[in-house]
């Protein structure tokens, strides 16, 4: 997950299930860019959080 300043706030690897919850408690107000990839796909997405 991509803070909107450019900067790394999570990376998960070798999650292999069809649902992942996020916790954005301590995350600031923003658009957000989250990334999923496998081996043969790779997807992204933008969240925005507002607080």
């Amino acid at each position: 997950m991509i803070s909107p300043t450019g900067v790394s706030r999570l990376e998960k690897e070798g999650y292999d299930k069809s649902e992942l919850t996020i916790d954005v408690t301590n995350f600031e107000s923003g658009l957000y860019i989250i990334q999923f990839s496998n081996e043969r796909s790779l997807v992204r997405k933008k969240v925005l959080i507002r607080k």
